[in-house]
């Protein structure tokens, strides 16, 4: 998936990134599409390691 990902992004003109989409009824460009997921994955990294810390601590 690493690598497809790779592939994909880097096949990406600056008009590509930079052209609109519609998700859930607005329009966003690609690039913000992108940040966008970028962001929630480390939102759930970041609830994933606080929990195995809590986990860690339960004796």
């Amino acid at each position: 998936m690493a690598a497809k990902t790779a592939e994909l992004l880097s096949s990406l003109s600056e008009a590509g990134l930079n052209s609109v989409r519609v998700a859930r009824g607005r329009q966003v460009t690609v690039r913000w599409g992108i940040l966008h997921v970028i962001e929630h994955t480390a939102l759930h990294l970041g609830h994933m390691q606080i929990t195995f810390q809590l986990w860690k601590t339960i004796p």
